[in-house]
């Protein structure tokens, strides 16, 4: 950079006032990197010539042959305000990804900014990530400029006349305001405060977009030209001595100029009159490229002379016809220049750092309200030296050596052998940053701070310029920048501050999920270290990636898709590790699930020795009763299937409860009420709408104790006949009503004595850890009502209790744990293929002991002994171990057991799938998504286009290679946006065997079409070694593969 250029860049990083912190965002291939092109050409970085071409802020080599931005770049640009006295402004501009598997990217970009550019495609309309930066701009409450892009292609390609394009217009401007209105809506209604009726209008015209606000730009980022309903109000009051907003005002809508009176008016003057944006404007807009598409140079040169233009070229005059998009460019950025519009209405409409931190306050910190002096510093954006230094890190970024400008050229020779270099993503909000300044790291999963680990003294402070940083002295608040130094210390993201006490930020909200993964090694055995410092510095610089460990020792990698995961495994050979990697097959996640409450094709269960246990059914109620293995005790369960639109209460959505949040409801009690009364209401709406029968809705408000598997899963667990303040529903709403002042003095209490056997605290408040939790559900044994006789069955149950503990010395309290731990193994591993459970209910009727003289004469002996050597000499040579074990290992058995007869099915992840598509590929399209057992979900034609809009339910094992495959068979011309949506049961029987004539006469004896199902079932146990119905040797007489030499 040059030295001038950055000295000013510098100086303007003090003026608070003056700088605009920005995001481009919008859906993939809509021209955000177009479009920053053109605002970098003005700083003269580029030139005009490479706009489109060059896309200078995609640095990556996958993003340049993509031609999609796949990680958030910023670049410092200066503008110079002609109205104002040409006064300098700083424009930080970070332009961030379309393409749905790189939303993180996106959040972490909002968070930075202040204010944000949302572009629409006029042709493509409001798309499905056009929603998505909606909403993230509208929760991170960045004010927005909504720029409406390609105009040019309904005059070229779709020969739209000035008022059909004007109605198009009117048309995309509506659909976005709807989609903003519905978030208005949502919160308003969220607010438990009255708003009077002048907020809400005030908080309307904040969030809508209406050119007359100056929050609509029309532009062609391609031919480099942009204007609002501002600059032909300046245009055209001087020639119709008008006052500028009365002009501004009826310059859109349906507003006409009466040529008569030279007033404006809503009624047209006469049949021919058109509204004015139509006359004044498109009319003009569409006749010059009229002109050049007819290659008419000479009214061109008229218009030059009118607009008071360089004429064209005489060799742009002679190539005319071939060249007709550089000629429009030519003239329409001179007539229109883009980065003028542009940058004034970011001026004009943007907040400046001061103004947005104030209004943000909320959205960046929550806490911030109990350390007032922060609030205070962050609200004015002070940046004296004795200001308190607070700043965000969004991400890590790993940048390499050569693009790294230290200005000091022994520190230059020094760090150019390193290659790479991880620099930390990050807004200063308060205070001055300085080299050497001694600085706290506040991560946001860390409770407590640890003088130790989170001390650190700042080295290297960076402006950022695209790909390349050039190293700074120190940045005041308000500017974006990068840190390096930082790369053992954070991860992913964490908050920095001078201040001990400073509270962690809010974490970025990251999007999707990661679902793809795939299992890595390394070719050579001796890189596998390399793989693993590079997984680590991946895990750092991406906020959607995960990477763990399994049992069996194999490093997985999960991803959002597959053109994320490719970006990944490049990224990790050509940058991060540097080696040769192999790749497994993609690891699927399925569920398992019924789909009938009748228990058909029941097993009967065996014991290790080869005795067979009782097994009854009772046809009326359909329940179960089995014994433990050595007959000490019999549980009587049934099973249901649930409902599956009951699970989305438990779906991890962007608005509704995450899993950490789910943990917080169940086994914590702080600050969690909104999260806990939200989950209360959704899930008794769904049992309510769902659930028909009403004896299974009155078993699961008032006797549900358990979700699974973690506690928090898709499955339930029902003790017949407890207590109702052993309900855990019940538990959630003692839990909603609790005293919020007493809960900070009862949990730092009760942490410390976890291990303590309180009996006698009746406080709800307590905080324990989540075996204590477990353990405070008791299972009441007094109280389980029978059908016949209530009372006789209570007086049988303290028999068998007292039998119970006399016996084998088992309180009711472990047996209830003991049959929560198995229901937790059964539904965590199903016996399918061991996936997961999804959509089961257990039912557990009764628990009985079963008496046996011998046991009972030899227990009242042992307790008559005086030592328990005895007892315990017993139970190790016991071979089927505790009675504690056994009912486990029972109830676990019985709970895979009966799912095999209760119809078993697979569950399958579904990608919600949005293309946008012409008529030529729309055969080619539906050809696709058939072979991928895709269904359509819904299919329209867009208004004043030729552009099919298609949602389908993709699977997400037949992903595979879609996108690539989709480009193939398209030319490129149809790109598919992947966004995991739902679990759908795969209907498909997977052990279905023809047994009826008529299944017989349909199929024959044996079935020749695939079994989908069965297929991913053997594909997935063959994965996790488990036993497949499959020969291992299939024809032994052609294993030869030696020719037999006579």
């Amino acid at each position: 950079m040059e030295q001038q250029r950055f000295q000013k860049i510098l100086d303007l990083q003090k003026c608070t006032e003056n700088i605009r912190n920005i995001s481009i965002v919008a859906h993939v291939d809509h021209g955000k990197t177009t479009l920053s092109d053109s605002l970098i050409s003005s700083n003269n970085i580029i030139s005009k010539k490479l706009v489109g071409k060059l896309r200078y802020l995609d640095s990556m080599p996958d993003e340049q042959n993509r031609g999609i931005t796949m990680k958030s770049s910023s670049i410092s640009l200066i503008y110079q305000d002609p109205y104002k006295k040409n006064q300098e402004y700083l424009i930080n501009l970070i332009d961030s990804p379309g393409h749905v598997e790189f939303s993180s990217e996106v959040s972490s970009a909002l968070r930075l900014t202040d204010g944000s550019l949302i572009l629409v495609d006029v042709i493509e309309g409001v798309s499905s990530q056009t929603y998505t930066v909606l909403k993230q701009s509208y929760t991170e409450k960045v004010k927005s400029i909504l720029v409406l892009n390609k105009i040019d292609k309904l005059k070229n390609e779709f020969w739209h006349s000035e008022e059909e394009a004007y109605n198009h217009l009117q048309q995309i401007i509506e659909q976005v305001n709807a989609v903003v209105s519905s978030f208005v809506k949502q919160e308003i209604d969220n607010t438990n405060e009255k708003i009077n009726e002048e907020l809400i209008l005030d908080i309307e015209k904040n969030a809508y977009f209406q050119p007359a606000y100056g929050n609509v730009v029309f532009c062609s980022a391609l031919d480099c030209w942009c204007f609002t309903i501002d600059d032909f109000a300046n245009i055209f009051q001087k020639k119709l001595n008008m006052d500028k907003e009365t002009l501004k005002k009826g310059m859109w809508g349906d507003f006409y100029l009466n040529p008569k009176t030279k007033e404006i008016t809503n009624n047209p003057p006469n049949s021919k009159s058109k509204p004015l944006f139509v006359d004044f404007v498109l009319k003009n807009i569409w006749a010059i490229y009229q002109m050049v598409k007819d290659c008419d140079t000479e009214k061109l040169t008229k218009v030059c002379q009118v607009f008071q233009l360089q004429d064209l070229p005489e060799k742009m005059k002679t190539s005319i016809q071939k060249n007709q998009q550089a000629c429009t460019q030519y003239i329409m950025s001179q007539w229109l220049p883009l980065d003028k519009s542009l940058f004034q209405s970011i001026i004009d409409y943007l907040p400046s750092p001061i103004q947005a931190q104030k209004n943000r306050i909320n959205i960046i910190c929550k806490k911030l309200h109990k350390f007032p002096e922060l609030k205070k510093a962050i609200q004015n954006c002070e940046k004296d030296e004795d200001s308190p230094v607070v700043a965000y890190i969004c991400k890590m970024v790993t940048v390499p050596q050569s693009n790294i400008n230290e200005r000091n050229q022994e520190i230059q020779i020094q760090n150019q052998q390193q290659g790479q270099k991880i620099v930390g993503f990050a807004r200063i909000y308060s205070g001055k940053l300085t080299q050497g300044k001694k600085i706290y790291i506040i991560n946001p999963k860390k409770g407590n701070l640890n003088e130790e680990n989170t001390h650190f003294q700042t080295n290297q402070l960076y402006l950022m310029m695209g790909q390349y940083l050039d190293a700074i002295q120190e940045i005041t608040a308000g500017n974006v920048f990068a840190i390096s130094g930082l790369d053992q210390l954070v991860f992913k993201s964490a908050t920095l501050s001078s201040n001990f006490n400073c509270p962690s930020f809010t974490p970025i909200n990251i999007g999707a999920k990661s679902i793809l993964k795939v299992s890595l090694t390394t070719v050579n055995l001796h890189d596998f270290p390399a793989l693993i410092q590079g997984l680590k510095k991946l895990n750092k610089s991406d906020p959607s990636v995960e990477v763990f460990t399994e049992s069996n020792g194999d490093l997985i990698l999960a991803t959002c898709g597959q053109v994320h995961l490719e970006r990944c495994i490049n990224d990790l050979e050509n940058v991060l590790a540097k080696v040769p990697i192999k790749i497994s097959d993609p690891i699927i996640q399925y569920k398992e699930t019924v789909i009938s409450k009748n228990f058909k094709n029941k097993k009967v269960l065996t014991n290790k020795d080869g005795e067979n246990n009782k097994q009854q059914q009772e046809d009326d109620n359909e329940e179960i009763d089995i014994e433990t293995l050595k007959k000490q005790a019999k549980l009587r369960f049934q099973e249901q299937c649930e409902d599956v639109e009951i699970i989305d209460t438990f779906k991890i959505k962007e608005d509704d409860i995450s899993a950490n949040q789910m943990k917080k409801i169940f086994y914590e009690g702080n600050e969690n009420q909104l999260y806990i009364k939200g989950f209360l209401e959704e899930f008794e709406k769904q049992v309510n709408e769902k659930i028909k029968d009403k004896k299974f809705k009155d078993l699961i408000i008032n006797n549900l104790v358990r979700f699974g598997p973690n506690k928090y899963g898709p499955n339930m667990l029902i003790i017949n006949n407890i207590k109702e303040e052993q309900s855990l529903l019940y538990k959630l709403k003692q839990k909603l009503n609790q005293d919020q002042n007493n809960n900070n003095e009862e949990n730092d209490n009760n942490n410390n004595n976890n291990n303590n056997n309180n009996n006698n605290n009746n406080n709800i408040n307590n905080n324990n850890k989540i075996q204590d939790e477990e353990q405070k559900t008791e299972y009441d044994s007094q109280k389980i009502p029978s059908k016949t006789s209530s009372q006789s069955f209570k007086q049988q149950l303290i028999k068998n209790v007292h039998i119970m503990e006399q016996l084998y010395k088992i309180s009711s309290e472990e047996i209830h744990n003991c049959i929560l731990s198995g229901f937790d193994m059964a539904v965590m591993a199903g016996p399918l293929c061991e996936e997961p459970m999804m959509g089961v209910c257990y039912i557990v009727e009764d628990i009985q002991a079963i008496e046996d003289k011998q046991e009972k004469d030899q227990a009242l002996d042992d307790e008559n002994s005086e030592t328990s050597s005895i007892q315990q000499q017993k139970i190790q040579k016991d071979p089927y171990g505790p009675i504690n074990g056994q009912v486990i290992s029972t109830m676990k058995d019985c709970c895979l057991e009966s799912f095999l007869g209760a119809q078993p099915r697979i569950v399958e992840g579904m990608y919600l799938c949005e293309l946008q598509n012409d008529q030529d590929n729309y055969g080619k399209v539906f050809e696709l998504l058939n072979k991928r057992r895709a269904k359509i979900v819904q299919e329209e034609l867009q208004e004043s286009t030729n552009l099919f809009l298609i949602k389908a339910h993709l699977p997400v094992g037949e992903s595979l290679n879609f996108y690539t495959e989709m480009q193939i068979k398209t030319s490129g011309r149809v790109n598919a946006q992947l966004m995991f949506d739902t679990w759908k049961v795969l209907k498909i029987n997977p052990f279905f065997v023809p047994q009826t004539d008529d299944e017989i006469e349909e199929h024959g004896d044996s079935i020749n079409q695939t079994n989908i199902a069965k297929q991913i079932i053997e594909k997935i146990r063959k994965r996790k070694g488990l036993f497949i119905e499959q020969k291992t040797v299939v024809a032994a007489e052609k294993q030869r593969n030696l020719q037999k030499k006579k």
